[in-house]
């Protein structure tokens, strides 16, 4: 993928930033295990604008050395998820969240991710600014740049509150017989295994056969949210990953490459039940590679989310 050197934001980094006191429920968001795990830091926070700092940490790359794009999207997203907390928060919305997981409080809607440059062997910044906002919603443009402040990837995202219990989906009709395919074995299964199959902690490859790929967590506390759920953050990292191999699954040689874009939306949330995330090859055009995805509580087969990912690779 062509580098782009210096590339600046939208938004001015400021390295002397003070570290800002953080709010009661950014403070317990970022204690919750996922994000502790990748050890973010909030460093700077406004009604308008918020900044986190991941440090540079092995074991946050991938095969390749290069910071993990899950992890870049899982970080993406939760600096979003904190400054619409703090945009849509009303007096007692705050307190709702942390005291009552099913009160009224902020839901993550949507979030399109644009891979720009690899980062390797460097901390990154995360730098969320409200582009608009309703009494019920609000847009977020959230930018990742290295220490050198360019410029890695950018997220747009929507996140919203709102009443009412209606749920309605027809998904099921068309894909729940994917869940029943009969595995079949792939020849790069034994090298994915070796980095992503690793049961005692919660992360199963279960299947990858010709254009597809299943991958199940279990809701271990390592992938857990402040609500006890398996967190955006954790199914965004998956995300990434059940893509990537759903359309290296059809590549007829081994071949370098990188997620460009990540694209998904959030439906129900899912709790006490582990989350079978399926990727399925959908087209390719030359060097771009093109895969759908969905994620369902393994028993209730209720809908968590669904997208798409794209892949370029070197031909």
């Amino acid at each position: 993928m062509p580098q782009t050197s210096n590339i600046q934001s939208n938004t001015t980094y400021t390295k002397s930033l003070k570290t800002q006191q953080s709010t009661p429920f950014s403070h317990q968001f970022l204690s919750s295990p996922w994000p502790q795990r990748l050890d973010a830091k909030l460093v700077h926070s406004t009604q308008s604008e918020l900044h986190l700092e991941l440090p540079f940490h092995k074991r946050i790359t991938n095969h390749a050395g290069f910071v993990h794009g899950g992890t870049i999207a899982s970080m993406l997203h939760d600096a979003g998820y904190l400054l619409a907390q703090q945009c849509l928060s009303n007096p007692c919305l705050e307190n709702n969240a942390l005291q009552d997981p099913e009160a009224l409080h902020v839901e993550t809607i949507d979030c399109q991710i644009f891979y720009l440059n690899a980062a390797k062997n460097t901390s990154l910044k995360f730098q969320a600014v409200l582009l608009k906002q309703s009494k019920r919603l609000a847009f977020i443009e959230v930018n990742a740049l290295d220490h050198e402040n360019n410029l890695v990837s950018k997220c747009h995202c929507s996140f919203g509150t709102w009443e009412g219990v209606e749920r309605n989906s027809h998904w099921q009709r068309k894909h729940l017989e994917l869940l029943d395919l009969t595995p079949e074995p792939h020849p790069t299964k034994y090298f994915w295994d070796t980095m992503i199959h690793k049961p005692e902690k919660g992360m199963h490859l279960e299947q990858m056969g010709s254009g597809y790929c299943r991958i199940k967590i279990d809701p271990q506390p390592r992938f857990l949210d402040l609500n006890d759920e398996i967190a955006h953050g954790a199914l965004l990292s998956i995300a990434d990953n059940v893509g990537t191999l759903a359309s290296t699954t059809e590549l007829k040689a081994a071949s370098n490459g990188s997620t460009i874009d990540l694209s998904i939306t959030f439906c129900e949330r899912i709790k006490d039940e582990s989350i079978i995330c399926f990727g399925e090859f959908t087209s390719q055009k030359g060097s771009q590679l093109n895969s759908h995805f969905f994620m369902v509580g393994e028993t209730s087969h209720a809908l968590k989310a669904f997208g798409t990912t794209t892949m370029w690779i070197k031909t």
